[in-house]
């Protein structure tokens, strides 16, 4: 979801409750379309696209409902397969499967103030290596 001015880096020094100011916290500073041309560029070209790509194939699509229904669910703390549900506890992980999709996807939560280390399943002929975290580009 965009915003007035995400589109050129406008900020309300993080203010969410704007709309009853009139003031400059408010209000939309022309300048940073200059300033921010190739942000503004790149969400212009990101919306341009998007309406140029088909959406036949999206009715074909199951629901997120649907698919939750369909898969193998399976719910980990920091070692597989031993939640902690706890009221102490601050992480928590799980790991979804759609065989037929070919989709397996593995999500860490760590709420926790210090890092942890949580075992992996694995993901080819045993190999738990195969995972790549989402902040970081497919090897």
């Amino acid at each position: 979801m965009l915003l007035m001015g995400d589109e050129v880096r406008r900020t309300q020094s993080g203010n969410n409750n704007a709309y009853c100011l009139d003031d400059d916290t408010n209000w939309f500073d022309w300048t940073l379309v200059g300033r921010h041309a190739d942000v503004y560029r790149f969400v212009t070209l990101l919306n341009a696209r998007r309406l140029l790509r088909d959406v036949e194939h999206e009715h074909q699509r199951m629901s997120l409902t649907q698919m939750i229904r369909r898969a193998n669910k399976a719910w980990h703390g920091v070692k597989l397969n031993q939640p902690d549900w706890s009221p102490q506890s601050h992480s928590i992980a799980f790991t979804v499967e759609l065989r037929q999709d070919k989709l397996l996807t593995h999500l860490i939560l760590n709420g926790f103030w210090e890092p942890l280390e949580f075992e992996l399943p694995s993901v080819h002929n045993g190999v738990a290596n195969a995972w790549w975290p989402l902040d970081r580009h497919r090897p």
